[in-house]
């Protein structure tokens, strides 16, 4: 079985050795990544299918992010934990992650300066990038184009490109041909920008050469603003959306079509999301059979996140429904797919067959063997360590994988669990 899962809390391990050779070896926990999730969010299918999510951070102490419905705009039940965010704001998709501003605001927040920040979605993890180059942002818009991968920002109402490696601001032009309060970025995927502006709100498009706005018209929704914008796949726009009126009705969750200035409100919020930002998944394709272990359960398997090269962290495959206190590792090939009788199993990767590196299920302590084990790692984290195959490192490298670990419930040679396999292509 294969689902799109963000399991309960798990460890990723690391540990050197070679399942065959140290087959009882149970391996020390080393803490790559920790990840939170629910456990009840996930659908066996027999193919995962590319799709697209809506993400939206919710700010506080501790700060959320959550994943919508790409089509309604409604919560899931997915969220992540989002710790040591001060002041964070806007949303951007870049290669799997997401990137916003923190510290956006008053002086006190710290760090006493803005800065650039990378997410993870799967684990709410995050890392800061570096300072931007204005020390303090109000009320910005961060956005890539998905057209050229340049990164793109409104702070103070001029027009930024945005260094990814170092958070860096550079100063393309002040933003000009109207007078509005000009927030909310948006990039389609052929490269044509809008922003909005207030009281109305209105929608113009924007040069991202010369900072130039059109006015495009106005949607009439009423006074107040939109915090963010994103575009989906299929060209259409987005907008978390704050009523300034008292009773904040009008707050929430727009679907809107720019050629019709036409909306369509999908969620009432008291507080909107202050970022939005819709993040395309990739094509992970289940293949293969399971071997049944001998505690009479069925091994699965649960992707999370997007495989890049670009990216440290923020691709999740996980194993459950193990064997308990055994040792296992992650096996892979480029060569394509295989099926070869392997230990009572199917091994179903072509030849050359590599390994990531060993770790134990953990599970329960008892000392009776159970389906509590469980084996995950962060395959991003993996490559960016300079682990396995350099084409793990080149965009479009085809990837087969599948889980194996020992099964001592089961004499030799058919001593061994299996997984189903899953191929994954390799992002920029």
């Amino acid at each position: 079985m294969i689902a799109v899962i963000f399991g309960a809390h798990f460890t990723r391990v690391i540990c050197v050795g070679s399942l065959i050779a140290v087959a009882l070896l149970v391996c020390p926990r080393v803490v790559i990544a920790h990840g939170r999730a629910n456990a009840n969010v996930g659908m066996p299918a027999p193919q995962i299918a590319a799709t697209e999510q809506l993400w939206a951070y919710s700010g506080g102490a501790p700060a959320y992010l959550y994943r919508l419905d790409s089509s309604t705009g409604v919560w899931d039940g997915f969220y992540s934990t989002v710790q040591h965010v001060y002041g964070a704001w806007a949303l951007a998709e870049s290669g799997g992650r997401l990137l916003m501003f923190d510290g956006v605001g008053a002086s006190s927040y710290h760090p006493p300066f803005s800065a650039l920040v990378e997410l993870t979605p799967a684990s709410g993890g995050h890392f800061q990038v570096g300072p931007v180059g204005p020390p303090q942002v109000t009320s910005p818009s961060l956005e890539r184009d998905p057209s050229t991968g340049a990164v793109y920002a409104i702070i103070e109402q001029r027009l930024y490109a945005m260094d990814e490696a170092t958070g860096e601001a550079t100063l393309i032009a002040a933003l000009n041909g109207a007078t509005d309060g000009f927030c909310g970025l948006a990039i389609d995927r052929g490269g044509s920008a809008v922003l909005s502006g207030v009281n109305g709100p209105r929608l113009y498009s924007l040069d991202l050469q010369t900072a130039r706005v059109t006015l495009i018209g106005n949607l009439g929704i009423g006074p107040g603003q939109f915090y963010d914008l994103a575009f989906r796949a299929d060209g259409s726009l987005w907008g978390s959306f704050v009523d300034w009126a008292f009773s904040a009705q009008k707050s929430g969750l727009y679907e809107i079509d720019v050629r019709e200035l036409s909306y369509v409100k999908r969620v009432s919020q008291s507080a909107p999301y202050p970022g939005i930002a819709f993040m395309p998944m990739p094509e992970v394709t289940a293949y293969c059979t399971t071997k049944q272990n001998s505690s009479g359960c069925t091994p699965s398997v649960q992707v999370a996140g997007v495989p890049s090269v670009g990216a440290k962290w923020g691709f999740d495959l996980t194993a459950t429904n193990l064997i308990n206190r055994v040792p296992g590792q992650l096996l892979y090939g480029v060569r394509g797919r295989d099926f070869r009788p392997f230990h009572g199993g199917a091994l179903c990767i072509a030849p050359p067959v590599q390994r990531m590196p060993l770790q134990s299920t953990g599970g329960s302590a008892s000392s009776s063997h159970d389906c509590s084990g469980s084996l995950a790692i962060d395959v991003n984290t993996f490559v960016w360590l300079g682990g396995g195959d350099p084409l793990l490192r080149v965009p479009g490298t085809t990837v087969d994988a599948q889980w194996l670990s020992r099964d001592p419930g089961f004499a030799p040679p058919l001593d061994a669990s299996l997984t189903p396999a899953i191929e994954f292509v390799v992002a920029p």
